[in-house]
C-alpha cells in the first residue's frame, strides 16, 4: 500500500494481484506467497519508479519481508 503514491508519481498502476494456488511450472522448491502485476505507461517510468526515492524508501521494507523477490519487465502482445 505504502508503494501507490510512488506508482501515481510515474503513471502506473496494480492491474492484479493475487495469491499463486499451484506452482505449475516451477524450480523445486520454490513456491510464491504473492503475486503482483502493475501496468507502467513506459519502461522509462519503470525506471523512473525502481530509481527513485519514493521507491527506494519503501522497497527497504519488501527487502525486509520477503526473502526472495522477483521485478520483471515484460510487453505486452496483445489480449487473449
Amino acid at each position: 500500500r505504502d508503494l501507490t503514491p510512488c506508482l501515481d508519481r510515474v503513471g502506473a498502476r496494480v492491474v492484479w494481484h493475487g495469491t499463486p494456488l499451484l506452482d505449475f511450472i516451477s524450480p523445486t522448491g520454490e513456491s510464491w506467497d504473492l503475486a503482483v502485476i502493475a501496468r507502467f505507461p513506459t519502461a522509462a517510468a519503470f525506471v523512473e519508479l525502481v530509481t527513485g526515492t519514493c521507491y527506494q524508501a519503501v522497497s527497504r521494507h519488501r527487502r525486509a519481508a520477503l526473502l526472495d523477490s522477483r521485478l520483471i519487465v515484460t510487453q505486452a502482445r496483445g489480449v487473449f
